[in-house]
């Protein structure tokens, strides 16, 4: 077997710290390097803690909170010559697999050369074969947590879109590894505990993920982008709308005390994006403050 040249790059931000200790825990003996990039992290110091028991372990400190596209690249930039795979994760995602092995089978299924990522999945698909190349569907891209990401798509300048901050980075991602005509290959068992946002329990005593206005925001602003670029369709634009509108007005109708709010924030997310009003907008801050 070729010797498997791993680093990982982990985004933090005020993280759980046992969580995230749990997350380095499932890694650390996996890949050859970790890059912990934090983006102003006010445990910094509970951060550097966990951390400083292992010597394959860096932490590169943001002042402020850049957003997790900024923050991947600057990991990036780090290890792109160095490791022939990337393993990004979000602080709050354990790896349930070996990863070496994972990468190990599918470049014996799938030339390296035009595998340009492989996506460690959050389900059990329950399906017969264990890899498939992945096939887009209207509710999910490959996440960027979990995402083993051939070195190579960096080197030929492909980066994480830092404009958007956080959500539908990962669309963009995958719009850009398919356009150079690389594959993405998915697990189809589940091979990451991913932990998606902060649970509440609904009026009809069903949990879902909750998200502060100014994601909803972000959402309608980088969705809109993207179709605005032509880089994802009508169709897909419109069912995102209403898969937002049934998780935060219908089903959590209390959380936005008027229906108009949630379309008010999707409008000047949309307006945003129009007049190309992206990164930290002045909207986005009062948001984010409120």
């Amino acid at each position: 077997m070729e010797k498997i040249k791993l680093a990982a790059v982990i985004v933090t931000y005020n993280p759980e710290i046992d969580r995230l200790k749990d997350v380095i825990n499932s890694i650390v003996n996996q890949v050859d390097f970790i890059i912990i990039v934090d983006n102003g992290s006010k445990n910094i110091n509970d951060i550097k803690e966990i951390c400083s028991i292992k010597s394959n372990i860096e932490i590169i400190e943001n002042d402020i909170n850049y957003g997790i596209g900024k923050a991947l690249n600057i990991g990036i930039e780090k290890l792109k010559n160095k490791y022939d795979w990337i393993l990004t994760l979000d602080q709050d995602s354990v790896i349930l697999v070996n990863i070496k092995d994972v990468i190990d089978e599918i470049t014996k299924i799938y030339n390296k050369e035009v595998i340009g990522l492989i996506f460690l999945n959050i389900i059990d698909e329950n399906k017969k074969t264990k890899y498939e190349e992945f096939r887009n569907t209207f509710i999910i891209a490959p996440i960027i947590s979990g995402s083993i990401i051939n070195s190579k798509i960096f080197l030929l300048g492909i980066t994480y879109r830092e404009e958007f901050f956080m959500d539908y980075i990962d669309f963009d991602l995958e719009y850009n590894i398919k356009r150079d005509k690389f594959k993405i290959i998915k697990t189809n068992y589940k091979g990451q505990d991913h932990q998606l946002g902060k649970q509440i329990k609904t009026i009809v005593g069903k949990n879902i993920n909750y998200e502060p206005e100014w994601r909803i925001y972000l959402m309608a602003r980088n969705l809109s982008k993207l179709l605005l670029e032509k880089r994802v369709g009508l169709i897909f634009f419109f069912k995102q709308f209403l898969l937002w509108y049934v998780s935060y007005v219908i089903v959590k109708p209390f959380k936005f005390k008027k229906i108009y709010n949630y379309l008010y924030l999707n409008i000047i997310g949309i307006k945003d994006a129009i007049k190309n009003n992206m990164g930290v907008s002045e909207n986005l801050k009062r948001l984010m403050t409120q």
